[in-house]
């Protein structure tokens, strides 16, 4: 490299880089044109690939045993630019598509002032991967639970829910001993602002 940073690292000069490429493929006697654009390639292990160029206007075409793909840095940040705004769009399409649902969700509640929801649920961790609870048969739990929502305002919203437990082991603690089963009641009052 023409300049040296002031630590110890390892460094490549493209321009340098590409000049000693460009003179050492023209030694060992390949065609190197510059300035042409790829317009077809068809790959064929027969008869050899066929690279279809234009330069100066002009289109030609070259048969070849070997193929390598170059993508200049402009080139490459074409293809991530517009990576990006497809994520971007797939990402704003789908915010806007959560936020039509939780509309949709507010409209419901709002039509209705009082709702009832009941959920089953189990939990299988034999292995004790995510939750250790060192007993034979590891962290299997079922739930059941019921709620009631009341809308008390289009912004308010009052939730009481109640929830049982049940597992295979002793792994709650009740009374300062275990138990295989559990209980819990929950109320939540929720603001829109």
């Amino acid at each position: 490299p023409r300049l040296r940073l002031p630590v110890p690292s390892h460094q490549l000069d493209r321009g340098t880089l590409e000049n000693y490429l460009m003179k050492l493929t023209k030694e060992k006697g390949n065609l190197l044109e510059l300035g042409a654009k790829v317009s077809g390639v068809e790959i064929s292990t027969e008869n050899g690939h066929e690279v279809s160029y234009i330069k100066g206007g002009e289109e030609i075409k070259v048969k070849s045993k070997d193929l390598v793909q170059y993508n200049d840095k402009l080139d490459v940040q074409k293809t991530a630019k517009k990576k990006l705004i497809a994520e971007n769009e797939k990402e704003r399409l789908a915010l806007e598509k959560e936020k039509q649902e939780q509309q949709k969700l507010v409209n419901s509640i709002k039509k209705d002032k009082n709702k009832i929801a009941a959920r089953l649920e189990y939990f299988n961790d034999k292995s004790q991967i995510i939750v250790s609870t060192s007993t034979p048969q590891g962290f299997q739990t079922s739930s059941a639970s019921v709620n009631y929502d009341l809308c008390i305002t289009s912004q308010v919203l009052w939730r009481t829910e109640m929830k049982i437990f049940s597992s295979k082991d002793k792994i709650f603690t009740s009374s300062d001993s275990p138990s295989n089963g559990n209980y819990a009641a929950t109320m939540s009052l929720s603001i829109k602002l």
